[in-house]
Order: C-alpha cells, then structure tokens, then sequence
C-alpha cells in the first residue's frame, strides 16, 4: 500500500514538472527573448535583499495565523516550534513528490501524541489557505479600483462583500474559527502586505518606473490566486501566465511581468531550502 501511495506522489509530482514546464515553455515562446535578456541583465541586485527579507517576514506572519488557528482546536505549539514546523512544510511542498506534501507532513506531526480528531487538524489547514485567499481576493478588489476603469463596479464588490462573506463561509462551514476570524484575517493582510512590498523591491531592482508599479502588483495578486491550486511547481508557469496574458487588459511589458514571477519563484525556492537544515523535534 506505501508502495502505491509513494508511486502516485511521485506521478503527481511528475505531473506538476510537465505542466510548469509546458506553461513556461509556452510564455517564454510568445515573449521577446532578448528584451527579457536585457532585463535580467539590468537588475539592480541590492534591492533583492529586502525583497528576500520582506517575503521571510510574510511567512513569519503565516505561521502565527496557522498558531492561533491550531489553538482553536485545542492544540498548543510555541511560536519557535511552529515556525521551525512552517519551515519544513515549506522545504516539502516544493521540493518533495506530492501534491501538498507540506500539509500532509505538518497534519502527521501536529496528530502525534493529540486527542485532537484527525480531521479537525485536516480541516484547519485546509481552513489556513481559504484564510489567505480571502484577504488576498479583497486586496486584489482594492488594486484592481485603481488600475481597471472599466471593471470598477466588480472591484466595489470585492471590496465590500469578500471579508464578509469568508466570515459567512467560516460560521457555517469552520466554526471553530470562528471566534478569531478578524484576527486570522489581520495575519493574513500581514503576509500579502509584506509580499507586496516584496514584489515592490522586485520592481526597483528590474527599474520599472512607478507608475506602473499598481498595474504589475495586481497581476502579481491574481498570478498568487491562480498559483493557489497546486497544479505546478510552487505558481512556477501560472505566475508567468498570468503575467503574459495581463498584458492584453493593463498594456503592461509582459517580459518584466514574467521577469518578476521569475524572480519571486527564485525567493520562494532559497527560502524553502531553510527546511532542509531544520530538524523539527516538538517541544
């Protein structure tokens, strides 16, 4: 049966390689190769420090939503011992065959030695990335007011109904988090306010003038729901899609999109690595 079980991880994870590969292949055939070239080129290197700084500060903010949503159900973890858990979650999600390796590997660790039920800490996890989403739909509500004149009345909808109606969807169907939804949801703006200003960093260092920064930053909000379901290599290819075609509505250079999904995949990649250093032992 184990046997079984690791021979479908690796196919889905074969899986994912294919599609990633297909959908950047794609991308880097409909784009100019030597104006993506020159981007890369030009990078202002320095300015991917505090980008690489900014997304590690929005991770922090992660695993203390995941903490407090965990507490709701009756598990208590230190902060340290989670953030070393976060890490190794990390590393397995994107370097390890399966789908969502690291929540598995967080939902065996966290169930040793719990009464909790099982799938109350499934449940919670799965809860933990709807928590994200919904922030990360309203703020793409509020950038995309300013970029999209012809879309504002969708954008108003965004804005006024999407935290809303993820407190509705977590009454009904979450419960037990209930009680701290305006809490997970200040977390959750913590984590895509810091890759916002990630990705900001990322556009100094590719030089992009300021004014397009709000066109590129909705796209980057959009390329994060679309890499929410893991069909590739962590967003690698649906980021860049996103970015290819966004050029179509915000008349943006679809190089320096594809530059700057590129670019944050890289920063995602070093940071997981960290997970192969940790040796999670719960206190």
């Amino acid at each position: 049966m184990e046997k079984k079980i690791s021979l479908k991880k690796i196919l889905l994870w074969v899986l994912k390689i294919v599609l990633s590969g297909l959908a950047l292949y794609l991308v880097y055939k409909k784009i100019d190769n030597q104006v993506f070239i020159s981007i890369i080129h030009d990078i202002d290197w320095p300015w991917l420090f505090p980008a690489l700084l900014l997304f590690n500060i929005s991770k922090i903010f992660s695993s203390v939503r995941l903490n407090g949503l965990l507490e709701n159900i009756g598990i208590q973890i230190s902060h340290q011992d989670n953030l070393r858990l976060y890490y190794k979650g990390m590393f397995y999600n994107l370097f390890l065959p399966g789908g969502i390796g690291g929540d598995v590997y967080k939902t065996y660790v966290l169930n040793k030695g719990n009464v909790v039920p099982l799938k109350k800490i499934i449940g919670t996890m799965f809860y933990d990335r709807i928590s994200g989403l919904i922030i990360l739909v309203f703020l793409a509500g509020v950038v995309a007011f300013d970029v999209l004149d012809a879309y504002k009345i969708y954008a108003i909808v965004l804005i006024l109904f999407t935290i809303p109606a993820g407190y509705l969807f977590t009454r009904i169907i979450f419960p037990s988090h209930q009680k701290n939804y305006i809490t997970s949801q200040f977390y959750s703006f913590g984590v895509q306010l810091m890759q916002l200003l990630s990705v900001i960093c990322i556009l100094k260092a590719l030089q992009v003038k300021f004014i397009a920064y709000f066109s590129y930053l909705f796209l980057f909000l959009v390329s994060s729901v679309a890499a929410v379901v893991p069909v590739t290599i962590g967003g690698a290819g649906a980021r860049e899609l996103v970015f290819l075609y966004g050029k179509k509505i915000l008349h943006v250079s679809p190089e320096t999109g594809i530059a700057v999904g590129l670019i944050f995949f890289l920063i995602t990649s070093f940071s997981s690595l960290v997970g192969i250093f940790i040796r999670y032992k719960r206190s």
